[in-house]
């Protein structure tokens, strides 16, 4: 397949986006738009540059990690705070999921409630203070694509359902909050 640049107006700042981790969604309309459009062109640069580009059919594109099992610390934390959002949400009666993908959230309240009963979790995980956990929704979900910020208030971004694939997978549940069944033959 021949890859003429000029049919890729965009590129640079697809490529920009994805390289730095960020989640481009259908919210981010124009690069989401062209990225799909011209997805097989795309995909075949980002292989040939050494990028793994992923498709995944909720709506959005991301780069594949080299290492699989590689976080960073900022992902790491925010990994730490959707699995404890994830067990907030279950505590109220809240299906996890749905929770998570329809509602916007005050920051403030929601910090200060996670940071009030998983302080020692969230310490260790380098989230010292309600303020930490606040920041981390605010800035780092939203600088990565997983979460829109407009004043303290955010809404999740269906990028985010990468982490909670990963938190119902753990707790043994599917992504609609059903027990997954096991195979008990004896």
């Amino acid at each position: 397949m021949r890859i003429e640049l000029e049919d890729l107006p965009k590129l640079r700042d697809i490529f920009q986006k994805l390289q730095s981790g960020y989640h481009l969604s259908n919210e981010d309309f124009g690069l989401y738009h062209e990225l799909q459009d011209k997805e097989a062109y795309y995909e075949a640069l980002f292989r040939d540059l050494g990028y793994t580009l992923k498709s995944d059919q909720r709506g959005f594109y991301y780069f594949l990690p080299e290492m699989q099992f590689a976080m960073n610390a900022t992902t790491r934390k925010m990994a730490l705070i959707m699995f404890l959002l994830v067990e907030h949400f279950a505590d109220e009666g809240h299906d996890p999921y749905a929770r998570t993908m329809k509602h916007t959230f005050d920051t403030e309240p929601l910090a200060d409630a996670l940071f009030e009963k998983h302080a020692g979790l969230l310490v260790e995980g380098g989230l010292l203070s309600a303020d930490a956990v606040a920041k981390c929704l605010l800035n780092s979900f939203a600088g990565l694509g997983f979460a829109t910020a407009v004043g303290d208030t955010f809404r999740f971004r269906p990028p985010v359902a990468r982490f909670l694939d990963v938190c119902m997978e753990l707790g043994g549940s599917d992504a609609n909050g059903e027990p997954e069944e096991t195979d008990n033959a004896a």
